[in-house]
């Protein structure tokens, strides 16, 4: 992942981002995204900040807090039924502690990308996306020819 985070940081430092907030996304946790089944990448409308100067890794506060606020506990309430599904079991949406717990560290083991970056070209957002899937696929690549690839694009 030191590939993403130098990308990320080329990308905070571009002229069009000076001045304003820029929030790091992508994969929360790299060891748990390897290893989820399905992948499941969230892709955000666009992530809150106090101001210009407010730079933050979005990454960083799922790892730290979990799913705070609507927004991450409905990502990781989907993070538990689309899991659950792939296992071939339909569950409601979990009401119980420790099916909101699993549901929490599942969305720890997910992707978010903000789809709204001040003064981004719309090449660069479907660039990143595109980025994304690209290394996604190579590692289904290698899945596949051990039998273990499970990752669906929607």
């Amino acid at each position: 992942m030191d590939t993403h985070e130098e990308l990320l940081t080329k990308w905070s430092q571009e002229p069009h981002h000076q001045g304003h907030c820029f929030i790091k996304d992508g994969i929360v946790d790299f060891t748990r995204w390897k290893s989820a089944s399905p992948r499941v990448l969230f892709l955000l409308k666009e992530a809150r900040h106090d101001g210009p100067e407010s730079s933050w890794d979005l990454r960083e506060f799922i790892r730290q807090s979990g799913p705070k606020g609507p927004a991450f506990w409905n990502s990781a309430y989907w993070c538990y039924a689309i899991h659950h599904i792939a296992l071939g079991q339909v569950r409601p949406f979990p009401t119980e502690k420790q099916a909101k717990d699993e549901g929490a560290e599942l969305f720890r083991s997910r992707a978010v990308v903000n789809t709204y970056f001040v003064g981004a070209a719309e090449e660069e957002i479907a660039w990143r996306i595109s980025s994304l899937l690209t290394e996604q696929e190579s590692s289904n690549r290698a899945g596949r020819a051990h039998g273990k690839s499970r990752t669906h694009y929607c």
